[in-house]
């Protein structure tokens, strides 16, 4: 229980902080790109990390 309220508050808070600050040093064309990315990493994180196997509907992002 208390991981999970870790991961809920701690984690969180810490990773929107990171991003805001990020956003205010950086140019809105690099956190565009980055945006878009963020999928891509899940499916590679979900892969990888957690060994999980693409589905059909999964296939596609592969291309990319």
């Amino acid at each position: 229980m208390i991981v999970l309220a870790f991961l809920g508050l701690v984690a969180t808070a810490a990773t929107t902080l990171a991003w805001f600050v990020e956003a205010q040093r950086s140019r809105l064309s690099s956190l565009t790109v980055w945006m878009f990315l963020i999928p891509v990493f899940g499916l590679l994180i979900g892969i990888v990390v957690l060994g999980e196997r693409p589905t059909a509907w999964v296939k596609p992002l592969e291309v990319v």
